[in-house]
């Protein structure tokens, strides 16, 4: 891997944080992710892809003869993983802000995607949103992820059903003006 920097500036383009985020819920052929970028050209997409692949942030974990060609499925690198608490805690308070920042607004652009496609304002209602508090020890907080994740996976493994999209923010501690 480069520098942090270089790293950093990397993962904040919001195309490559994209690429990140889905490959980090499951390895994908470059087809198969291109799919979540409508408004990305071909080209565009393939650099972002190389830029991560070159960076050592995702790799080659199957090859496979279609075709008359081999497709490549990419996954989050090992060493990618390994070192993504380091990079955390290498980065600025802005920058992470950043991160965080750029996570929301793709979050918004999906809600505005569904919004702009749906026919009804009846479906509106299939969106839900709220926060809720639960109190967890941090000795507990790492088997809460893993039971919240083991969840998820339950149910996103039947292809036959449209896929919903649950967002998850954890904080640490919650601030003693939110209602």
């Amino acid at each position: 891997m480069s520098n942090e920097k270089d790293i950093f500036d990397l993962i904040i383009h919001p195309d490559r944080f994209k690429i990140l985020r889905i490959l980090k819920s499951r390895p994908m052929t470059p087809s198969n992710l291109r799919k979540n970028f409508t408004n990305l050209s071909r080209a565009s997409f393939y650099r972002q892809l190389k830029q991560l692949e070159d960076a050592q942030l995702i790799e080659i974990c199957k090859k496979e003869q279609k075709r008359g060609t081999i497709e490549n499925t990419f996954r989050i690198s090992d060493n990618f993983v390994k070192n993504s608490s380091y990079l955390l805690e290498k980065i600025s308070k802005e920058e992470y802000i950043k991160i965080f920042s750029i996570f929301l607004i793709e979050l918004l652009s999906d809600l505005e995607t569904f919004i702009d496609e749906i026919e009804y304002k009846s479906e509106l209602n299939s969106i839900l949103f709220e926060r809720e508090k639960i109190n967890i020890s941090e000795a507990n907080r790492d088997e809460f992820i893993n039971e919240y994740h083991k969840l998820v996976s339950k149910y996103s493994s039947d292809k036959e059903i449209d896929s919903k999209t649950i967002t998850t923010i954890i904080l640490p501690k919650q601030s003693s003006n939110i209602i």
